[in-house]
């Protein structure tokens, strides 16, 4: 069984991840990980209540295909893809596209520049694929109001 891992999660950090534990619909902001010898916990303002192991809970992001949609993030509306300042195209798949280095498509976002990965992380895009392996839950827009 595929499980998420500290390098998949430690990069949204500090973009007030949102984490939803098995069994319960409310959503809690991680504040920190911690790693001991019982494994990872995440921890919340909410205290103790918002502690878990890492496996008992999941992540919610936005898929990469909100990329071509129209978002609110800090209360301004717009669509990500617009805003990238490398060269984009998308194919007939929804597909994002970004020119690497000027001579390479890419749809990779690994393979994007930083300041373009970073960019999406801070927008809770799901950049290593966790939503399509079962490692994370999509966002509710409703949810992440007042980010």
């Amino acid at each position: 069984m595929e499980r998420l891992t500290i390098k998949e999660l430690a990069p949204y950090l500090p973009y007030k991840l949102q984490w939803k534990f098995e069994g319960s619909d409310e959503v809690h902001e991680v504040m920190g990980i911690d790693i001991t010898d019982f494994g990872v916990h995440l921890f919340s303002p909410y205290g103790d209540y918002g502690k878990c192991r890492i496996d008992e809970g999941k992540p919610l992001l936005r898929h990469l295909s909100s990329l071509t949609k129209e978002i609110e993030h800090n209360g301004e509306m717009f669509v990500p893809k617009d805003k990238i300042h490398n060269y984009t195209k998308v194919d007939e798949n929804g597909t994002l596209y970004v020119l690497v280095d000027g001579t390479q498509w890419q749809s990779d976002p690994l393979r994007w520049d930083y300041e373009t990965v970073n960019w999406l992380i801070s927008l809770h895009f799901d950049v290593f694929g966790l939503i399509d392996r079962g490692l994370a839950l999509p966002i509710d827009e409703k949810e992440v109001e007042g980010e």
